[in-house]
């Protein structure tokens, strides 16, 4: 039994658990084979379970050899087969992918044998064709590239090459920004949470030439390169992995070249920011294979080892228990082969390892490991491990989402992602009480807000503006439940007492009944919400595309209120190979009033997580901010209630949820001296303290 069970057996007293062990998963078998082997490809997710696999080297007789393609292939992962995919209009290897927010993928730069060094090409998912839709400054290769905000990606270094630059995707422009302290390739982005990106792994030039153990940072607000995130070892182009509470494994690479020799180490690397060392490699590695397959679970396979020997060997890092179990080896040694991670159509996990270089050839086989069954789990998730927004707090045996005062705005977040393409039964309990209209009547029972029930393709917290929205209004692209108390006329609210389904449109996701948000909304059988310490219970479940919502004031849940058949979650949240999203509660306050409380959690899908109240579990670290002043000019004071319990990071954002300055604060704090906002213009920011318990955010004014 592992110790997440055993946890879950002293908070809930019973808990049946079915621990899905390392024997449950088969040897590798070959999936299917390419029609050209190839190396230094990327490979991502489409729609209808497929991998397109992109670019990379053919032909080759060892790394880096061979000739660039500007070919595509997709592999059809229900039926096995593989069939050509739209040809780019110039090769590339050795570049880096972005998925924007509507799905469309880019390729930016590479080498290339006819002239793409510079290029960043364009895949619109939903015509399958490629297009130009920009060119960078400077010819790239081996460089990197990821979010900087919404609207812009940071493009890093390459080869022999120190230059910066930013392509801002609603002009299609590159903008050159400071240089790099010195030339940077093989660098990897570690960017956990969206903290933003945070390049590490590089070397400054061609073998054994300089490389450091801290990462580097883009402050965009002063164009500066700064210091960031410190290991204890400088490999270069170490594996990268997205754990499931979203923190980033930093994994092996190579830390010499002659003789080549690798590291077995790991790291952690939390949305604050902090590094820890992770599980030790049983074979040090670089090029390595790399996913989370469930939880704390991630799987390594193949890469380059020591004196420069492609290995099959496969482990499973344990996240948990932070030890290293050997897995079953490929059926083919190989490096540069990208794993992804996608469930099947019955929730088992699968992963595959496409293509790759195999010693003096490229491999073209597909392999693929699955779990033997799908196996269900319940782990205990205590209500006190949520992650916590704005004015949420927890207070051992409930989450206040709101306290019974005016303009608030909270959430909470379940830590890990959830696996929802596949189904899932979410159920959940809320309380409102001290209802108080403060002189807006509403021609309801007297109070406002609800409690909203959001899913986050990407973002795991966010949260809207107080006022309205029940707390989710504005915020990043996603789906809302919403349980709304309060009839809010601007919105379209038939009353204050219903049930709605509001889905995005592509970049925010707004609670206006209307279209394109609005997918369903209910008043027939929802009971008449009253802020009078009345407890409701909740009911959301999605099976064979069709979405149900219930709602009662009892454990006991009837027909649904809203029933929504060819529901496709996969294309609305547009979700990445796992299938899995973030999953929170929000709620807020205006000029009318009342306390929302969030007092269980139940959830559902091929790996349940329960949610529970812990006795005796003290407040999140952060009970109060105070800004001063506010409105503020020049330098701006943040005063804390009680002293940092641990390490923390304030961030400062504009309207559209960027993050424009940041800064480390150490634990013990209780005053924080903001310098970073001189060259900020005037407006509303929001300003964020991010614990490891939640976040705590408020609103800033700047007046210039």
């Amino acid at each position: 039994m592992d110790r997440s069970c055993l946890r879950g057996l002293t908070v809930l007293a019973v808990l049946c658990c079915t621990v899905i062990g390392l024997s449950a998963q088969s040897a590798w078998r070959e999936f299917a084979q390419l029609r050209q082997g190839r190396h230094h490809h990327a490979v991502r997710y489409l729609k209808g379970d497929r991998l397109l696999v992109i670019g990379g080297y053919l032909w080759s007789r060892g790394i880096l050899d061979g000739t660039t393609t500007n070919t595509t292939e997709i592999i059809d992962l229900t039926t096995g087969q593989v069939s050509p995919g739209p040809s780019m209009r110039y090769a590339h290897a050795e570049f880096p992918t972005i998925v924007l927010s509507n799905g469309d993928i880019l390729v930016i730069g590479g080498f290339s044998n006819d002239g793409g060094n510079r290029v960043i090409e364009k895949l619109d998912v939903t015509t399958m064709q490629w297009s130009v839709v920009g060119t960078m400054n400077r010819s790239r290769r081996q460089h990197a590239a990821d979010y900087l905000s919404a609207d812009e990606i940071l493009i890093f270094g390459g080869y022999n090459e120190s230059s910066a630059e930013i392509l801002d995707l609603t002009m299609s422009q590159c903008r050159m920004v400071r240089a790099l302290p010195s030339a940077a390739n093989s660098a990897v982005s570690v960017n956990p949470d969206g903290r933003g990106p945070s390049y590490f792994g590089f070397r400054t030039g061609g073998a054994n030439s300089d490389r450091s153990r801290k990462s580097l940072r883009y402050d965009g607000v002063n164009d500066v390169w700064v210091n960031d995130l410190e290991f204890d070892d400088s490999p270069v182009a170490p594996g990268v992995t997205v754990v499931n509470d979203g923190s980033v494994l930093v994994v092996g690479g190579a830390v010499k070249e002659t003789p080549f020799m690798t590291s077995t180490a790991s790291w952690i690397v939390s949305p604050l920011g902090v590094v820890s060392k992770g599980p030790s490699l049983q074979v040090g590695r670089q090029h390595l294979s790399a996913g989370t397959w469930r939880q704390d679970l991630v799987l390594i396979a193949g890469g380059i080892a020591d004196f420069v020997t492609i290995t099959d060997a496969v482990e499973w890092l344990d996240l948990q228990t932070m030890k290293s179990t050997s897995g079953p080896n490929l059926n083919t040694a190989r490096c540069y082969a990208p794993m992804v991670m996608a469930p099947s159509a019955d929730g088992r996990m699968r992963a595959f390892v496409v293509s790759g270089l195999a010693g003096s050839f490229n491999t073209p086989s597909i392999e693929m490991l699955e779990d033997s069954t799908c196996t269900l789990r319940e782990i205990s998730q205590d209500l006190s491990e949520m992650r916590l927004a704005g004015s949420a707090k927890y207070d051992s045996k409930s989450i206040g989402l709101t306290t019974a005062g005016q303009y608030l705005s909270g959430g909470a977040f379940l830590r890990n992602r959830v696996g929802v393409r596949n189904g899932f039964d979410l159920k959940f309990s809320f309380r409102l009480s001290e209802g108080n209209d403060n002189g807006l009547v509403d021609n309801g029972s007297p109070g406002a807000d609800g409690v909203a029930v959001v899913f986050l393709p990407d973002s795991p917290t966010a949260l809207g503006r107080p006022g309205d929205g029940i707390g989710y209004h504005e915020i990043t692209h996603g789906i809302a439940v919403e349980y709304d108390s309060y009839l809010n006329a601007a919105f379209s609210d038939p009353n204050g007492s219903h049930v709605a389904v509001q889905v995005g449109d592509g970049r925010r996701l707004r609670a206006w009944h209307a279209a394109p948000y609005l997918r369903a909304l209910a008043t027939k059988d929802v009971p008449s919400f009253k802020a009078d310490g009345s407890v409701y219970h909740g009911r959301i479940k999605y099976e064979a595309a069709t979405l149900q919502v219930f709602v009662s004031t009892t454990r006991n849940f009837g027909t649904p209120v809203i029933e929504i058949k060819g529901f496709d979650i996969d294309s609305i949240l547009r979700l990445d190979s796992r299938g899995s999203c973030f999953v929170g509660f929000t709620s807020s306050t205006g000029l009318s009033s009342e306390i929302h409380e969030l007092l269980s959690v139940e959830l559902s899908d091929c790996q349940p997580l329960t949610t529970s109240v812990k006795e005796g579990r003290s407040d999140a670290p952060i009970n109060g901010i105070i800004i001063a002043p506010n409105p503020a000019v020049t330098d701006v004071v943040v005063a804390l209630q009680a002293p940092l319990a641990a390490s923390a990071m304030l961030r400062i954002l504009d309207v559209s949820g960027t993050v424009v300055a940041w800064q480390a604060v150490p634990a013990g704090s209780t005053e924080i001296m903001i310098d970073s906002i001189t060259a900020l213009s005037s407006g509303t920011y929001q300003l964020q303290i991010f614990t490891e318990f939640g976040i705590h955010s408020a609103p800033l004014v700047l007046v210039r």
